[in-house]
Order: C-alpha cells, then sequence, then structure tokens
C-alpha cells in the first residue's frame, strides 16, 4: 500500500486478500522437554469459534475472508456475505479490464464486481468444494455433502448433526433436488 501511495497510482487500485483453506488445526507456540508445544487456533466468523479446520471440508477449512479494497470504489467497512468462490476470479478480473471472457470453454465463475462496488449484487446461488474425492454443494444456508449428508449451516456450522433424507421436511426436500443436480452439471 505504501508503495502504491509512492507511486500515486493507489486510488486506481484494487487490492484483494483472501487464501485458499482455513486455518491449521494447531500451531506451535515452543518448544519443551524435546517436544513442541502445539495449541488450537481458533478464528471467529459470525460471532461463532471455529477451532482450525485446513484440510477439512467445513466451514472452518473453506469458509475464509475475501477483503476488496479500492479508494473511492469499494465502500469502507461494507461487509458482504454473498457466496464467493475461486472461479470467480477469473470473470472478475476479465469485466475489471473490460476484456471478453472466452467462448470456447466454460466458465463456471460469476464476477464479483457489482459486491466490489457496493451496488446491489446477483450473487451466485451455489459454491461448490472438493478435497480428496469428496465434494460438497452449498447455498448459504445449505450445505450438501455429494454422499447425501445435508447440513443446515447455520444452526450447525460444525456439521455436527448431518440431516439423513429419510428424516426430510418438504423444504430439505426441497433443498437437497436444488444442490443435487449441481453435482451432475460440474461432471460434464
Amino acid at each position: 500500500v505504501d508503495t502504491l501511495d509512492k507511486l500515486g497510482i493507489r486510488e486506481n487500485t484494487l487490492i484483494l486478500f483472501t487464501t485458499d483453506n482455513g486455518t491449521p488445526t494447531k500451531f506451535i507456540t515452543g518448544f519443551q522437554n524435546g517436544k513442541y508445544i502445539k495449541e488450537p487456533i481458533r478464528s471467529r466468523a459470525n460471532g461463532k469459534t471455529f477451532i482450525g479446520g485446513k484440510g477439512k471440508l467445513t466451514d472452518a477449512g473453506t469458509l475464509v475472508p475475501l477483503i476488496a479494497n479500492w479508494p473511492c470504489t469499494t465502500p469502507a467497512g461494507r461487509v458482504c456475505n454473498d457466496l464467493v468462490d475461486f472461479s470467480d476470479f477469473f470473470p472478475t478480473f476479465a469485466e475489471l479490464a473490460c476484456a471478453k471472457l472466452p467462448s470456447d470453454r466454460v466458465i463456471d465463475g460469476k464476477s464479483f464486481v457489482p459486491q466490489i462496488k457496493g451496488l446491489k449484487p446477483a450473487p451466485r446461488k451455489w459454491a461448490y468444494c472438493q478435497w480428496k474425492g469428496n465434494a460438497w454443494v452449498r447455498n448459504q444456508r445449505w450445505k450438501l455433502y455429494r454422499d447425501g449428508r445435508l447440513y443446515d449451516i447455520r444452526n450447525d456450522p460444525l456439521e455436527k448433526s448431518p440431516i439423513r433424507s429419510d428424516s426430510d421436511t418438504p423444504q430439505m426436500f426441497q433443498i437437497r433436488n436444488e444442490l443435487l443436480p449441481v453435482f451432475d452439471k460440474l461432471k460434464k
């Protein structure tokens, strides 16, 4: 930021800060009697405390900050809880550069330029994640794993109580029917 200020280009530069996964479960805080002392890492998101979950498909491993800073363009202090996934960066950068997306391939991403500019966005309806043979698709509230486990993330962010399909309410049945086709769509 200091260099951008010195060069006089700070006002015209978008800075994005994010990470690709959550924090590790523990970190080394010392060394005693020939052994490392490891303590859990705790993070807070939306008023809830999480133990680090790097390498896990829970929110502790996949819910990460995305900070956008662009003076005179991005509203300061605004929090947006829309879903963004890494496939969204390519269309976002293309839109910012006034470049056309290639037409010879499928682009799964959705530009988040409206969110960066503080405009009324049309946020993505779902996000997808996979790791070591498992995968989920989720919307703001519900997360469905490929193996059929469904979680109400708003009320069960640590994913302790999977909802089995044989105990679905009509709402949960509808959620499954909305999210399940995404797995097939992405296979193609």
